[in-house]
């Protein structure tokens, strides 16, 4: 009932008024999701609405963390979603030890929402980009609204601690961009790098193919699938998976507290 009751008093997303730039809407990202998810004013508002053209998926100086750039178009006005980590650095600390209690980066990340201009020539500056998928402009634009990008965001926030724990190397921005990519069509424009023409790739195996093979964590965006083989999946969670981070002192402690009681 408390979670409902937030749900349905959330304030309405706002968007930059012009193309200025001196105020652009800055949300954590988290707020994000519940601003367009909320019965109050989310799901029926336009932004709900707004076709996305194409995503970026690139790195900042601190390459520990993934930015994401949704280009959206709403009546022909197009807005810059730009999904990042907080520009603190002071704060960084509290940001690498949140997955010990809550949804890490997820939580903390921030959505700046801006128009083109100055600020998205200077936000992406600063950027390196490793590549930017247009998305084809179909009728199927319930599967690449950015409505349709809350509702995976939800569903990463919901399986993060598996996702995280049982996997070797999954972020769940590249896990996020493959979702989105994987649902928008089968034809896409991949720019890779900014001095690369881009790749028309008519089939979305080639399209996973080819960024597997150009991407870091490209591959585990998915995550492992377990139950195939027990002795394998046991394997990966004690050698490779980030559960091991907690398995093997557990393991220690047993052992050695074991040893003090009996001996």
């Amino acid at each position: 009932m408390v979670a409902s009751h937030l749900l349905a008093t959330v304030t309405p997303l706002q968007l930059p008024e012009d193309d200025g730039d001196e105020h652009p809407v800055e949300v954590t990202l988290s707020n994000f999701i519940e601003q367009l998810l909320s019965p109050n004013g989310g799901k029926g508002s336009p932004f709900c609405r707004a076709t996305i053209c194409s995503i970026s998926l690139g790195q900042a100086d601190i390459d520990l963390f993934k930015i994401i750039v949704l280009v959206v178009t709403l009546d022909n006005v197009k807005y810059h979603v730009h999904i990042r980590h907080p520009k603190d650095e002071e704060s960084l600390w509290y940001h690498f030890t949140t997955f010990l209690w809550s949804y890490h980066g997820l939580l903390q990340d921030t959505v700046v929402i801006y128009r083109p201009g100055k600020m998205q020539g200077a936000a992406w500056e600063a950027l390196d980009i490793d590549f930017t998928a247009e998305l084809p402009d179909n009728d199927i634009v319930a599967l690449q609204n950015i409505l349709s990008a809350a509702l995976h965001l939800r569903d990463l926030r919901n399986n993060y601690w598996w996702s995280f724990w049982l996997n070797e190397n999954w972020h769940w921005p590249i896990s996020f961009v493959k979702a989105m990519m994987k649902c928008a069509g089968e034809t896409v424009r991949v720019h890779l790098q900014c001095d690369e023409e881009p790749l028309q790739i008519d089939k979305w195996e080639q399209t996973n193919i080819l960024l597997r093979d150009k991407v870091d964590g490209w591959k585990d965006a998915e995550g492992r699938i377990y139950g195939n083989r027990v002795k394998d999946d046991v394997l990966f969670l004690l050698l490779s998976a980030r559960a091991r981070f907690l398995i093997w002192p557990i393991i220690l402690i047993s052992s050695i507290l074991h040893i003090y009681y009996h001996f």
